[in-house]
């Protein structure tokens, strides 16, 4: 077996001439060698990973905070007569509003699309469900006769609510609110959505990749081919 003399100057009296001998085998110094080799794959491994995990979080858009709502039933537009009502009625269902607007960027409201009343009936335990179509016409406060889907890029998740409750006499104080990006980062979070498409329906599907990805401000890689594949939530 073939050994080797190393001179190796001591760490901690570095401008001294004191230096320590190592006698190593050449199977130690390839055994040193292959462990220095793995730890540097290692870290640049994890280098790698955590890099690409800072960019991803980079290319997600700000995450967006929603008002909250005043408590009070006269800035709901809650009817002194459905308060009473309901003060009484201890098995009330409690009314959430449900909108899903057409937003593609979190600095802009958008006009609600999708209004449901999701009620919940502590009695019987049991959910529904009521959509109110988007086109109906009611009378806004502020505004007049218009749409119910324009009252919330009007003035936001408060008028839509305070619009619902003085023309449907409901009470509804709770609201849940998806827009374009949150409708992608539910799509991330459920691991994509595998979908089919046509090798004529690319035009269109990149078409609309692009405006999300210009009106929301984030990259979104297009669509390349036709055929099932999985779509992250920005492409879905």
């Amino acid at each position: 077996m073939r050994y080797e003399v190393w001179r190796v100057k001591a760490l901690d009296a570095p401008d001294s001439n004191l230096f320590a001998i190592l006698v190593l085998s050449t199977n130690q110094i390839a055994f040193a060698l292959k462990k220095i080799t793995i730890y540097l794959l290692l870290f640049i491994l994890l280098t790698s990973t955590a890099q690409a995990q800072l960019d991803s979080l980079r290319s997600r858009p700000e995450p967006r905070s929603f008002p909250k709502l005043p408590r009070s039933s006269e800035a709901l537009g809650i009817s002194p007569a459905v308060a009473q009502r309901n003060s009484k009625n201890r098995n009330t269902p409690v009314n959430i509003a449900l909108f899903g607007t057409d937003s593609r960027n979190s600095q802009v409201e958008g006009n609600a699309d999708v209004i449901i009343i999701l009620s919940i009936n502590p009695s019987t335990q049991k959910i529904k469900m009521s959509s109110i179509l988007r086109d109906t016409h009611v009378d806004i406060e502020g505004i007049g006769m218009d749409k119910i889907n324009a009252a919330y890029a009007q003035g936001g998740p408060l008028l839509d609510i305070k619009t619902i409750n003085q023309n449907f006499a409901l009470d509804i104080k709770d609201y849940i609110h998806v827009d374009f990006l949150s409708a992608a980062a539910i799509v991330d979070a459920l691991g994509g959505v595998t979908i089919n498409h046509k090798p004529e329906e690319l035009s269109n599907l990149n078409n609309y990749v692009k405006e999300i990805s210009f009106e929301g401000d984030i990259p979104v890689a297009p669509i390349m081919k036709a055929g099932l594949q999985k779509l992250n939530g920005k492409q879905t």
